[in-house]
């Protein structure tokens, strides 16, 4: 039994979320990537996302670091725009959703 190294998880993390932002074709400035350890509630709720009608995605990772790395692969390699210091702490899962007129930010 192979296991997966944090590195592995934090490689396919960023492929996973990649791969469904190239999806839509659209610029990665257009998106926008935080962390959280309630994701459904912050996506509803701060930025507006309606899960049903828009492009999001969520993933969970195994501790908030990885969250975290992951978020700074978005936004300073791809050109995210992000938020990954609120409650950075407990922050196990990562998202990002592409920005609308309907969305904050």
């Amino acid at each position: 039994m192979v296991t997966e190294t944090i590195d592995d998880v934090i490689d396919k993390t960023i492929q996973e979320l990649k791969e469904f932002m190239d999806m839509y074709h659209c610029p990665y400035d257009r998106w926008f990537v935080g962390i959280s350890d309630d994701p459904r509630k912050r996506l509803s709720e701060k930025h507006l996302v309606n899960k049903t009608y828009s492009a999001c995605i969520i993933r969970q990772t195994p501790d908030p670091d990885v969250a975290w790395i992951v978020g700074i692969y978005l936004t300073q390699v791809l050109g995210a725009e992000g938020s990954l210091s609120n409650g950075r702490e407990n922050a196990t899962f990562i998202y990002t959703y592409l920005k609308t007129k309907g969305t904050r930010p």
